[in-house]
């Protein structure tokens, strides 16, 4: 299975659209195998939430999965001016995260820098191989532009990869 997702100006490719900080209706977004390539509108994060939205629990179990966010937005997470409410990574996934010029490339979008708090939110990569690249001005995993961060962010077991800030944020 292949899916190409691309979310209008103020939306993610897969996940919220724009307004409001809380999530929009999708509960959750779950990727069980196959090829996803998403990618952000101009406020939206490639997987999660659009323009003011945090989006939903993400769990990505298996697959290939490409997440661009749009200028403001995370790769895999929140929109523009939001943080996000869980992003959960496991096994066997190949994951390619890239954050707009002011989201981070897993968490938060421009001016978002709220992650939760795991068990239950915040960002939590058990497996994988991973390429994180945040945009020029945030976090490789982490907060977006213009945000300090606060809540949780936990990686182990068999996690690997690679994990860059723009120039402006942390790895």
């Amino acid at each position: 299975t292949t899916i190409v997702a691309t979310g209008g100006y103020h939306a993610a490719g897969i996940g919220g659209g724009e307004g409001g900080k809380d999530p929009d209706g999708t509960t959750s977004i779950r990727i069980y195998t196959g090829t996803v390539d998403a990618t952000g509108g101009t406020d939206g994060a490639g997987i999660g939430g659009g323009d003011c939205q945090p989006g939903a629990h993400t769990y990505i179990y298996d697959g290939t999965v490409t997440a661009q966010g749009g200028k403001h937005g995370a790769g895999i997470g929140g929109g523009d001016e939001e943080g996000t409410i869980g992003i959960f990574i496991y096994g066997g996934t190949m994951i390619k995260a890239t954050g707009g010029e002011h989201g981070a490339g897993i968490g938060a979008g421009e001016e978002g820098g709220n992650l939760r708090k795991a068990p239950e939110g915040g960002v939590n990569i058990s497996g994988g191989t991973l390429d994180i690249t945040g945009g020029k001005y945030a976090a490789g995993i982490g907060a977006g532009y213009n945000e300090d961060m606060s809540g949780t962010v936990v990686i182990s077991g068999s996690a690997k990869g690679n994990i860059e800030g723009g120039n402006k944020g942390a790895g």
